[in-house]
């Protein structure tokens, strides 16, 4: 769907939603997943910073969440389909921009290698006949994307991120591809005995925003994304954002996105 039809359709559709005063169910109902701490899992308090986000978002506007908690690829299987509304969070992509729309930004990330000490991968060559460990679901991205297209590259996916790190200690892969805060979380929570055994590579694999993701197919999409849209603008300029930023400890490691115009 092209931009110019996609604002078309939004606005249009919340007008109409609006002068028609449609009642809406007080629950939205939002897919997710765990093993992303410190931005979505069920251990964490409130599901993780992202979740709490998301609940005061709505809450901004007027509703309350319920979150269906999925295995990542079926819950992005299930949301394509129309099934359910939206999933988050999820990497903005122009392949998943074909098939999905994207609110703005709700943060953004960059991708590292953790290996062990003693790996250097500083450049997209030291990647070449590396086994580089996502879970599955997760998307590749950047420079790691292309090497593993290439064939250079051999990404081996796992169940979960837990089972990555397993993967890096036991010298079956080389690397793990996560975000700093996302790496060291589950080094900590993993084996903190090996902490300082284990660093970050100086390549940096990418750079991406992180945002709720929504199904083309479902009818509420386009009404819902400029809802939610504005919920997003409330709660950073009232300070809902920076209040969680430090709640979940990140206040030093994000800040809340530019959304533009």
């Amino acid at each position: 769907m092209t931009q110019s039809l996609k604002t078309i359709v939004m606005t249009g559709g919340i007008a109409l939603s609006l002068a028609a005063g449609v009642a809406v169910a007080d629950d939205v109902v939002i897919v997710t997943g765990d093993d992303y701490k410190p931005f979505t899992d069920r251990s964490l308090p409130n599901g993780g910073f992202a979740t709490d986000l998301v609940t005061e978002i709505y809450t901004s506007v007027g509703h309350s969440v319920q979150f269906v908690w999925l295995p990542w690829k079926r819950g992005q299987n299930l949301t394509e389909a129309g099934e359910y509304l939206a999933t988050m969070p999820w990497t903005i992509t122009d392949e998943r921009d074909e098939t999905f729309d994207f609110s703005k930004p709700l943060f953004e990330l960059i991708e590292r290698l953790f290996v062990k000490s003693g790996t250097t991968i500083a450049a997209a060559e030291d990647l070449d006949g590396k086994r580089v460990c996502l879970p599955l679901g997760y998307g590749q991205f950047g420079v790691l994307d292309a090497m593993i297209q290439s064939g250079a590259t051999q990404r081996q996916s796992p169940k979960d991120m837990e089972s990555c790190f397993q993967l890096l200690w036991a010298g079956r892969v080389h690397a793990v591809s996560a975000t700093a805060l996302q790496g060291w979380d589950q080094v900590n929570a993993l084996r903190p005995d090996i902490r300082s055994q284990i660093e970050i590579a100086d390549l940096v694999v990418s750079e991406s925003q992180m945002a709720m993701m929504f199904s083309e197919q479902h009818p509420e999409t386009a009404w819902r994304i400029e809802e939610f849209n504005q919920g997003l603008k409330q709660v950073i300029d009232d300070g809902t954002y920076q209040a969680l930023l430090e709640k979940h400890g990140l206040a030093e490691a994000l800040s809340a996105p530019d959304l533009g115009d």
